[in-house]
């Protein structure tokens, strides 16, 4: 484990892969920042392509912003214009950087960012200052990771002074958190009902194809087919037409275990002589028609992590372009993990055809977040106990088309141990 200079004046190159910048300046710790330097490839930064503006301007303007957050308002923070596929502009740009208060601060050169032209110009133009040698840094690996570069080929880990926490990972990306607070008070609420929950799905996870389109039959006069209104009323298992007479009886006794959480109470009176529930509130009905899945996998992994400082659990997070921007989307559970998100999607709607109605916009939702916030090294982990795959996946189904987005699947009765143990394995790499 190699440590980084006491001070020092940090090189990079804007790119779309944001977090291979911003890992250095965590991993070094933000205070031994001096001075910060971004390369910005556009050959007319007056009138750049739509290109250069999404892949390079804005992630340097992302990336100056975020330089001043976390060193300090203070830090001199300056972004380099050049054309993007010349060596020599770019090698001209680092001895600019290198000058910086008449090189009295050594420089760490990032690698890894821009497109290569960029970074070997920079390399290239560090070697023309003999007198003040340079530092050089490669962000990889999964978790990602900063290691130094030595000109002879050899390389060393970089000591980890800190982590990104999830703010600071959806900052990088130009994202924010909408409402942080909203998910601190899912988990006390998802913490008090744990035991009601966790007998609930003891129940009914063994057969839960049968039993959850039960429940979801019963709670469905309350919630409507869009899940936007709410009329408060009975959730009443044995009034529902399909299902067998045994999924009717399960949804029934797993139903009770609910009994006072979020408004749901004991039905007034019997059906022969059968209990049912009544829901006073929309989370309630909410909890039955699915969100227990959610409620039950965030406490298990809080329960299986607690003693893991370098591991993250966090539940329903809405997630906004900026600070007051439009958000655009829900991660059902955000796992921060050494600096890398992983996320986890429960869904318990039986998903057939991937193009049509819940199962197209799932899937969806899950190439958008591969696409622009997981990175190169982070995963999703659909959880989905109502389906089961034997053998391969049929084609054009959500489970096919997940698995081809590279998601990790944990499917079925056990759905739930085996999301712990990929999340477990993603914090052992």
């Amino acid at each position: 484990m190699t440590d980084w200079p006491e001070q020092f004046v940090y090189v990079c190159a804007a790119g779309e892969a944001a977090i291979v910048n911003a890992l250095p300046l965590v991993h070094a710790g933000p205070t031994r920042v001096v001075a910060a330097f971004v390369l910005c490839g556009a050959r007319d930064p007056s009138n750049p392509s739509a290109t250069e503006r999404t892949q390079a301007i804005e992630p340097a303007k992302r990336l100056e912003n975020l330089i001043r957050e976390w060193c300090g308002r203070q830090t001199p923070v300056r972004t380099l214009m050049g054309d993007p596929n010349s060596v020599s502009d770019w090698s001209e740009r680092m001895a600019e950087a290198m000058a910086f208060r008449d090189g009295t601060f050594p420089t760490v050169l990032n690698l890894t960012g821009g497109r290569k032209q960029m970074t070997l110009g920079a390399l290239l133009g560090s070697l023309k200052v003999p007198r003040q040698p340079a530092t050089y840094v490669f962000v990889g690996g999964g978790p990602p990771s900063t290691v130094f570069i030595n000109l002879d080929g050899t390389q060393s880990s970089a000591s980890r002074r800190s982590e990104i926490s999830l703010q600071q990972y959806l900052h990088v990306y130009g994202m924010a958190q909408r409402a942080p607070q909203e998910s601190e008070r899912k988990r006390h609420r998802h913490a008090a009902i744990a035991d009601a929950v966790t007998r609930f799905a003891q129940i009914v996870l063994p057969d839960a194809a049968s039993v959850q389109a039960v429940i979801d039959r019963a709670v469905s006069p309350c919630l409507g087919t869009d899940g936007r209104t709410f009329v408060p009323g009975p959730v009443n298992p044995w009034l529902v037409h399909k299902g067998s007479g045994h999924a009717r009886r399960v949804a029934a006794d797993a139903m009770m275990c609910l009994v006072g959480c979020l408004g749901l109470r004991s039905g007034d009176g019997a059906t022969a002589g059968r209990p049912f529930l009544h829901a006073d509130s929309k989370e309630g009905a909410e909890l039955l028609r699915g969100g227990w899945i959610e409620v039950l996998l965030h406490n298990r992994l809080q329960a299986a992590f607690h003693d893991r400082p370098d591991v993250q659990i966090v539940p329903n997070v809405r997630i906004e372009f900026n600070e007051g921007g439009q958000e655009i989307g829900e991660i059902d559970i955000a796992v921060m993990i050494k600096s890398q998100i992983h996320i986890i999607e429960a869904k318990l709607a039986h998903f057939g055809d991937a193009r049509v109605g819940g199962a197209a916009k799932a899937l969806a939702q899950v190439n958008m977040w591969k696409r622009s916030l997981l990175g190169q090294f982070g995963q999703i982990i659909v959880v989905q106990p109502r389906q089961v795959l034997h053998g391969q996946p049929v084609k054009g189904s959500f489970i096919g088309r997940a698995m081809a987005a590279g998601a990790d699947l944990a499917l079925g009765p056990n759905a739930v141990e085996e999301t712990i143990a990929i999340v477990e394995r993603l914090s052992r790499q």
